[in-house]
């Protein structure tokens, strides 16, 4: 399966390390596979957020873990509250802040697929914010960005269960 964005992204070579679990270890072998991807900091900081809030999950294994809450994140969308670090403004703009070339650099790739900012976001952007120089449209920004990484991560995992690759 081809992914619509991710190899645009492929630009940081640096690995996933937020985790050490013991050397050999699954969480590790899951890291370094995703790390094939050369992944960028807004890709390894929600990795390693999603890696680390898996671990609250009981699905038998540790691959399974991640999809659950792959899951729980793409059905509810980061709006409902799921992802605690992205509740409030002050979060969701200094989480825009410090990501903010990578997720540009998203919104501009995933602005290719689409003809317009109406036909991504609808009536929910602030069209007197054009730039998103205020919270509203940074916080709509950030959840948008976390979710196209999460459908794709998602993508990712559900085509390795399609086939055999992860055990159902």
């Amino acid at each position: 399966m081809i992914f619509c964005i991710l190899p645009s992204l492929l630009t940081d070579n640096q690995i996933i390390t937020e985790i050490q679990p013991r050397k050999g270890g699954k969480i590790m072998k899951i890291k370094k596979e995703l790390n094939q991807f050369k992944v960028n900091a807004l890709w390894r900081n929600i990795v390693n957020e999603i890696v680390r809030d898996s671990k609250k999950y009981d699905e038998g294994s540790s691959e399974k873990n991640i999809i659950a809450r792959l899951e729980d994140i793409y059905c509810d969308g980061t709006s409902s509250g799921i992802v605690d670090r992205l509740i409030r403004y002050r979060d969701t703009t200094g989480f825009y802040n410090r990501f903010k070339k990578e997720i540009n650099k998203l919104m501009a790739e995933m602005l290719e697929d689409k003809v317009s900012i109406n036909e991504l976001f609808g009536i929910s952007w602030d069209y007197t914010d054009p730039f998103a120089l205020k919270r509203y449209n940074q916080n709509l920004l950030v959840q948008t960005a976390y979710e196209e990484i999460v459908f794709q991560l998602r993508q990712y995992f559900r085509e390795k269960l399609t086939l055999g690759i992860i055990k159902n």
